[in-house]
């Protein structure tokens, strides 16, 4: 299943490559690398997902486990007109930074925005430095977040957390993975060249925890929500169709 859905959205976006992680409860029933090559999708490295990497908006959340005990969610942040330097000099753009970019949001907002603008302002405003991950640790740690481990934070923080990645989802660029008789929490995010989506959801008597990685779409707008959340809805649906009771 989670093979030919990422197949079928490399050959539609001509993306460089894509990944898949795929977790059932606690253990990884799935991890694809896909590379498009010569008009083909081929394997790729499977040690990509081990790898530590700029993984970009997708790890607001685990920022916001050190911010959120420190601010309310409806504090604000003025992101402007989605462009802005940070303090080593480099350029920080929103996605929508074309469109004029979101303007004074709350720290809510900023996650279910996906505003890069937001949590780097965020970040610099509350001393919190950037961190590298892999693609593993992050797909782990989304799914200690849908468990609701409290050894990450507080029951506060986690209940806020899970609250606003519900939100990403039924309200926020995650829309495109709504689903009326199925709850879905999770986030989008993009980084350089590369755009994501990291969900979770309870199908049967388990917790799936997805996290889908295109780099360098060429075909349409790049985005998270939408090409990476294809992949997904193609995934829970094959999983919906092998658990009984779904």
């Amino acid at each position: 299943i989670s093979q030919s859905s990422l197949s079928q959205e490399l050959i539609a976006t001509k993306a460089d490559s894509g990944l898949v992680i795929l977790l059932k409860d606690n253990e990884v029933v799935a991890q694809i690398n896909l590379i498009w090559e010569d008009s083909v999708s081929k394997e790729g490295n499977a040690q990509t997902s081990q790898i530590k990497r700029d993984m970009g908006t997708l790890l607001s959340p685990i920022y916001w486990m050190e911010v959120l005990p420190r601010i309310p969610l409806q504090d604000t942040v003025d992101v402007g007109n989605g462009i802005y330097t940070n303090k080593e000099g480099k350029e920080i753009r929103d996605h929508n930074a074309n469109r004029g970019g979101y303007g004074v949001i709350t720290a809510e907002q900023v996650i279910a925005f996906d505003s890069k603008v937001g949590i780097t302002k965020l970040m610099e405003r509350y001393g919190i430095p950037p961190a590298r991950y892999s693609p593993l640790e992050v797909v782990e740690y989304y799914n200690r977040i849908a468990m609701g481990d409290t050894a990450l934070c507080s029951g506060g923080v986690m209940r806020d957390i899970q609250s606003v990645l519900s939100k990403v989802i039924a309200e926020g660029t995650g829309r495109n993975l709504y689903r009326e008789d199925l709850p879905i929490a999770g986030k989008t995010g993009y980084s350089e060249k590369n755009i994501s989506a990291c969900v979770y959801f309870s199908l049967g008597n388990s917790i799936y925890t997805c996290l889908v990685i295109l780099s360098n779409p060429k075909e349409g707008f790049p985005s998270g929500g939408t090409m990476c959340g294809e992949v997904i809805k193609r995934i829970i649906t094959g999983i919906t169709n092998t658990v009984p009771n779904a």
